[in-house]
């Protein structure tokens, strides 16, 4: 097809040409005169530019995208209020059997896995490497000291009971004597009166004789007379002096017969101590040998309960002091109990018609406490005590740590100061919120926290009863929401 070019005249251009220079030269010379008005005027003509672009240029209104729904997990104020504390578990079915003395294993009598009864060697222990025993060795010296008491015992309680046999006769023999002196006395005392009868008379002959003695016809009878008078009269003094003494040995109220009685009193105290000091002796040489057959035990420990042995931590050969573990055992008849340790508050207001829930391996079950201590028991804790059921107890391990979940007070008791778990609380460098369920969406609350217990938090302000927190972390303020079922 053949193409028709189509072309101006060359005077239209020249003449456009023309005015294009005309309005150029008339602009140029407003500017010149008028600088300020031209600015004004050029700046005003921009922003009605920029205005006109917005509206041609604005884009088209897009159709909104439908926002998924999001499946939480949440927690209601107002319900039982519950914290989450860890449970030390304790078994009193396990036993570990720790060294009470310094000693070397000389021989380990039982295997892992063994069933023992009660009062059966675990271990022996012993002072040296050549298995000498300085326990053993005490515990023989006291029994060969108590089999020389007893093999004594009965003679010496016989001279004992012989001595004091002794010291009654003796006493005996002196009051009979005192007796045999009283009658001698009595005899003395009527020879006494005779033989100063006999003084009178020969007194009475003798005035007699003197009276009628004309020129010496009686001196020689006077002689004779005064003789006899002197030889009775000196016999009645002997007698007298004799009568004296007995008169003092006999009298039970003079010395010798109270040193007589004091010498028996303390003979007999005497052996009475010495019988008792006795009876001590057996009964301390006894005392003494059990004493070395319990220092002699330490070297030798026992089970103490019959069981399974669970574990042995030593070897033959090995120094232990005491406090090292020997052996562990395992009675299943024991039993288990979770202990809890909470501050006092917590522990005033357990619920004790709510069963708390505990979380044993991959399991829960229900409990209630089985006794909460009315005073701290461990620094300023008080200690809340679960029994564990039979069917849970060896899915446990001794002194370990369960979950449990508390409830605090009862269902809609208006606990003051609610706690939350902790991972439903988001922080800043100054503040910390929740989400909450509000309609179908998720909005922040701004709360003030107290303080932390286990897994929980307490709020002090920022919520009311019936808020619903969510725990699940994957939101953000305003996604929609609805709890898991």
């Amino acid at each position: 097809m053949r193409q028709v070019k189509f072309r101006l005249p060359a005077r239209v251009f020249t003449s456009k040409k023309k005015i294009f220079q005309k309005h150029r030269v008339n602009t140029v010379t407003f500017l010149r005169r008028r600088p300020l008005t031209s600015f004004f005027a050029t700046l005003l003509a921009l922003l009605l530019l920029i205005f006109a672009g917005n509206i041609i240029a604005k884009p088209a209104v897009e159709e909104t995208v439908s926002q998924a729904e999001k499946k939480v997990d949440v927690y209601t104020i107002g319900a039982i209020p519950k914290i989450n504390v860890q449970a030390q578990v304790q078994k009193d079915g396990v036993v570990t059997i720790m060294a009470q003395s310094s000693g070397i294993v000389q021989k380990v009598s039982v295997h892992a896995g063994d069933s023992v009864r009660k009062g059966v060697n675990l271990v022996s222990l012993s002072t040296n490497y050549q298995g000498g025993s300085t326990a053993s060795l005490s515990r023989q010296i006291a029994e060969v000291q108590l089999t020389n008491v007893k093999d004594t015992f009965d003679k010496q309680k016989d001279m004992i009971a012989k001595q004091k046999d002794f010291a009654t006769k003796s006493a005996e023999n002196t009051d009979q004597l005192r007796q045999i002196s009283q009658k001698s006395l009595d005899d003395t005392n009527s020879l006494i009166n005779l033989n100063q009868d006999i003084v009178n008379t020969l007194n009475s002959n003798l005035q007699t004789l003197v009276s009628t003695n004309v020129g010496g016809a009686n001196d020689a009878l006077i002689l004779a007379t005064k003789q006899q008078i002197s030889s009775f009269q000196s016999a009645v003094n002997q007698l007298n002096v004799s009568s004296r003494n007995l008169s003092f040995s006999t009298n039970v109220d003079n010395q010798p017969t109270r040193m007589a009685n004091l010498s028996r009193d303390i003979a007999i105290g005497q052996l009475d101590i010495q019988e008792k000091a006795l009876d001590l002796s057996k009964k301390v040489a006894q005392i003494q040998l059990n004493l070395a057959q319990v220092n002699e035990a330490l070297m030798f420990p026992a089970a103490p309960v019959a069981g399974v042995v669970q574990k042995i931590y030593v070897h033959t050969g090995q120094l232990v002091t005491p406090g090292t573990p020997l052996v562990t055992i395992y009675n299943a008849g024991g039993n288990v109990s979770a202990i809890a340790r909470v501050p006092q508050r917590v522990a005033a207001s357990v619920s004790r018609i709510e069963e708390s829930i505990l979380h044993v391996g991959d399991r829960t079950f229900g409990e209630l406490p089985n006794f909460v201590s009315t005073q701290a028991t461990d620094a300023q804790q008080y200690s809340i005590i679960f029994t564990i059921p039979e069917e849970f107890r060896d899915q446990t391990s001794n002194m370990g740590f369960i979950a449990v979940e508390i409830p605090i007070g009862h269902t809609d008791s208006n606990f003051v100061i609610p706690f939350i778990p902790l991972e439903a609380v988001f922080q800043t460098r100054d503040s910390a919120f929740v989400y909450v369920i509000d309609g179908q969406k998720a909005l922040s609350r701004k709360v003030t926290l107290g303080e932390v217990l286990g897994q929980d938090v307490a709020v002090v302000s920022g919520l009311s009863d019936g808020d619903q927190i969510i725990l699940s972390r994957n939101i953000v303020s305003g996604d929609l929401v609805s709890k898991n079922q």
